[in-house]
C-alpha cells in the first residue's frame, strides 16, 4: 500500500516549491527519529489543506523509501521537464525545510561526528540557494544533478547516522 502513494499527484494541489518543502518536512521529521504520524502532523503545519490521511500516506511512502536497502530514495523535486530555475528553487526549499524538520532531533544533532556536521553545513548551503552554473545550460544542468544526488545521499547518511541501533553492552 505504501508504495502505491504517488506524490506527483500532488502537483495539482501544490506548486513545486511547496511540494518539495512538504516532502522535506516529512523526510526531516523521519530522519530525526519521528514516526509517520508525527511527521504527517509536522508537515500539516505547512500544508493543512492536504489532510492528515494524505500526509500520513505520504510519510509512510517516504519511510518505506528510507528503509529500503537499495538506495531508491529520491528527493521530492520537480521532474526534469520543469524549468531549471524552478528545480533549483525547489531544491533550495527542500534543503531548508529538511533542516528545519531535522531540528526535532534536538541534542542528538550536537553529538554528530564531524562528517555528519559537514553534511548539515552542506545542506544548509544548498538551502540558501545558489547559482548552479555560469550561464552555460549544460553546466548548470550537470551542477544541479550533482547537488540533487548529494542531497539524496546526505539524507540517507543522516538517516543511518541518527537511527542506527545503539549497540547493547554485553552483561
Amino acid at each position: 500500500m505504501n508504495s502505491a502513494f504517488d506524490p506527483q499527484g500532488l502537483s495539482v494541489a501544490l506548486e513545486p516549491c511547496r511540494r518539495a518543502g512538504c516532502h522535506a518536512l516529512l523526510c526531516g521529521s523521519l530522519v530525526a527519529g519521528g514516526n509517520t504520524r508525527e511527521a504527517a502532523q509536522y508537515a500539516s503545519a505547512l500544508e493543512p489543506e492536504l489532510g492528515t490521511h494524505t500526509l500520513q500516506a505520504w510519510a509512510q511512502a517516504v519511510q518505506a523509501q528510507l528503509d529500503t536497502p537499495d538506495f531508491s530514495f529520491r528527493l521530492g523535486l520537480p521532474d526534469d521537464d520543469a524549468a531549471l530555475a524552478v528545480r533549483v528553487d525547489a531544491l533550495a526549499a527542500w534543503a531548508h525545510e529538511f533542516l528545519s524538520a531535522l531540528g526535532q532531533a534536538g541534542e542528538r544533532l550536537n553529538s554528530l561526528n564531524a562528517e555528519a556536521q559537514d553534511t548539515l553545513r552542506e545542506l544548509e548551503a544548498i538551502g540558501q540557494g545558489a547559482m548552479v552554473g555560469e550561464g552555460d545550460q549544460e553546466v548548470e544542468e550537470l551542477m544541479y544533478t550533482e547537488l540533487v544526488e548529494h542531497g539524496r545521499l546526505s539524507v540517507l547518511f543522516l538517516y543511518e547516522t541518527l537511527n542506527r541501533p545503539t549497540p547493547s553492552v554485553a552483561q
